[in-house]
């Protein structure tokens, strides 16, 4: 991101210039580093949407329950649940 702070300017094709165009260089690497992350979002966005027009990606309430509840926290059914007298 701070190529342009930390760049050499006998390094540079125009090495003549001074230091002044260093800032513009680092905001141009800030809005390509904006838009690179907005276009992965949009993509992504996009592609899960694709997916789940043909196949639904979010689970069934009942098992995204009982994936959320730790095993230990599980009720187990007793026999007196089993007779309906619960």
């Amino acid at each position: 991101m701070l190529l342009g702070a930390f760049a050499y300017l006998s390094s540079t094709p125009a090495a003549g210039r001074t230091d002044r165009r260093q800032p513009a260089f680092f905001g141009k690497q800030i809005a390509a580093a904006i838009f690179v992350a907005v276009y992965a979002f949009v993509v992504t966005w996009v592609i899960l949407k694709v997916i789940n027009y043909f196949e639904p990606i979010r689970v069934p309430d009942e098992v995204e329950r009982l994936a959320s509840t730790p095993r230990w926290r599980r009720r187990r059914p007793t026999p007196l649940d089993e007779a309906g007298c619960r």
